[in-house]
């Protein structure tokens, strides 16, 4: 409760500004609630009296979702787990929306203890792998997501000035954990981003200022065996992997991995989206992404259709540029080899009858 300021005549004089300074100072109320006036309004208004309002979070989830903090929990799996093995970092769901990515991480999780004992191949990784499996890497903007506003895809934490971040724009706050990472990072100068505190791309406020996007590079630093990270989303149909970043100005790309890196994953790439393609009919792209780990990181993303629309049909223009030129060289080079079957065979003509004389008749 505010008491507000009277005049001599009883009338009150508090503005609303007073009310926020007011309740932004008692340390009470602003470890509960932070006010601000309204949309960026000076405040000057005089407040009138109102009656006790109870306070609300606004959140539909029921009370069995705590309001806390969330411990976010990783499942370590392996028969050797003294980081002696090489380290593989299955993390899911940074996007809050793609609900079906830490199913996924659970049931993959799930598979390779249930089938350790039975089969071989299974076996094998768990003997020689430390595996680290991140089911959910946004649990608050899950919880969002799925019980306020199904369309929420990045945290819930908001960075935005006071002319935004009142209540009624809740569904607009937050960070795109995806593009949190210090890697190819916006705040670098890198596509693929927005600083609007609005956007599904927005970045944040700096490099690593979300805890979720820190949980996942603490991860990496406190086990360094960790030498791959797969980013497990369910939008855009893309297998990809650094370095993917790239700068408009000066044409600057992220520092290209060495040809062995870069021919791995073009294998590995093979190899897993033909099982998939064999097993569902489904067609992947293949290609590099935007943003990641220090880690080799592979991502099912959506970061390519990130970049402007420009860069885009500039990308398409090359594609079919390198189609056409290789169509030409091919027809080019059949060309070239039916010139050289004609002359061979005339050239064998030649040898054959070219020095007989004609008979008379």
């Amino acid at each position: 409760m505010v008491n507000l300021a009277t005049n001599a005549s009883g009338a009150i004089t508090s503005t609303a500004k007073q009310v926020v300074d007011a309740v932004n100072a008692d340390p009470a109320a602003s470890a509960l609630v932070t006010a601000n006036p309204y949309r960026g309004n000076a405040g000057a208004g005089v407040v009138a009296a109102a009656a006790d309002v109870r306070l609300t979070d606004f959140l539909k989830a029921p009370a069995s979702v705590s309001r806390d903090p969330f411990q976010m929990k990783v499942l370590h799996i392996g028969k050797s787990r003294d980081r002696s093995k090489t380290g593989v970092f299955l993390y899911c769901q940074e996007h809050a929306r793609e609900w079906v990515t830490p199913i996924t991480c659970l049931e993959a999780a799930e598979r390779l203890l249930r089938n350790y004992a039975q089969d071989r191949e299974t076996r094998k990784l768990l003997d020689d792998l430390d595996i680290f499996v991140l089911p959910t890497t946004n649990p608050d903007g899950s919880h969002y997501s799925m019980h306020d506003y199904n369309m929420q895809r990045r945290n819930m934490t908001n960075h935005c000035a006071d002319d935004a971040s009142d209540p009624a724009r809740r569904n607009s706050w937050r960070v795109d954990l995806n593009r949190n990472f210090s890697v190819g990072a916006f705040s670098d100068g890198y596509n693929g981003a927005s600083a609007t505190c609005t956007s599904d791309t927005y970045a944040g406020p700096a490099k690593l200022s979300e805890p979720e996007a820190r949980n996942e590079v603490w991860l990496t630093n406190e086990y360094p065996n960790i030498k791959f990270a797969m980013n497990t989303h369910s939008y855009g149909g893309y297998f990809m992997w650094p370095p993917g970043a790239y700068k408009t100005a000066g044409r600057e790309v992220l520092p290209r991995v060495d040809f062995g890196t870069e021919n791995y994953f073009w294998s590995a790439s093979d190899h897993i989206l033909s099982a998939v393609q064999t097993h569902r009919g489904t067609a992947i792209w293949v290609g590099e992404s935007i943003q990641g780990l220090a880690a080799q990181q592979t991502t099912v993303d959506t970061s390519l259709w990130a970049l402007p629309w420009p860069q885009l049909v500039f990308l398409a223009l090359l594609v079919l540029t390198f189609l056409v030129v290789r169509t030409l060289l091919s027809r080019r080079r059949k060309r070239r080899e039916q010139q050289a079957a004609i002359l061979r065979e005339a050239s064998e003509l030649i040898a054959q009858y070219g020095d007989k004389p004609e008979k008379s008749s």
